[in-house]
């Protein structure tokens, strides 16, 4: 494949995708591809790239519930995202995780795991934006990982 991206592309649903990308862009650099939206002015197809990297976006149905609005009525959706980088990830590798961290923060972004010991001196983990789903966020070059759990009103 000639000028496709490389290997797997995550495919990430928003209940909200223009909003979503808007925000991806934001908080995190990511660089918009592509925007199709149907006549009622619904994502149904969206690229965002990072680096080498590249996510589609979209908003599957009208029925479509994001994982917090989810959450709110399903006991079990609540007990699994005890560990949302877990559930829905996305691993994005960066040169400089500071920035990385205090542009997401400067967008919006909160500490995802505000009093839990990080490891090998890493900065403080965020979240904030459309959906929920993780962003876990390695140095390009040395492999210090953090977490980026992405959370929005519009995912609800």
């Amino acid at each position: 494949m000639t000028g496709g991206p490389d290997g797997v592309v995550p495919m990430l649903a928003y209940r909200d995708g223009p909003e979503a990308m808007d925000w991806l862009a934001a908080a995190f650099g990511f660089r918009e591809e592509a925007r199709w939206l149907n006549e009622d002015g619904v994502l149904t197809h969206g690229e965002m790239v990072a680096g080498r990297g590249r996510i589609m976006i979209a908003t599957p149905t009208p029925d479509y519930e994001g994982p917090r609005l989810h959450r709110s009525h399903c006991d079990r959706a609540a007990a699994w995202s005890r560990a949302p980088w877990v559930i829905d990830g996305v691993l994005v590798y960066v040169d400089d995780v500071a920035a990385h961290f205090d542009r997401a923060k400067d967008a919006g972004a909160t500490p995802a795991l505000r009093d839990r010991a990080r490891p090998r001196g890493q900065p403080p983990l965020s979240r904030g934006g459309p959906g929920r789903s993780s962003l876990d966020v390695h140095a390009a070059v040395t492999p210090v990982t953090i977490t980026t759990t992405t959370r929005h009103p519009a995912s609800d």
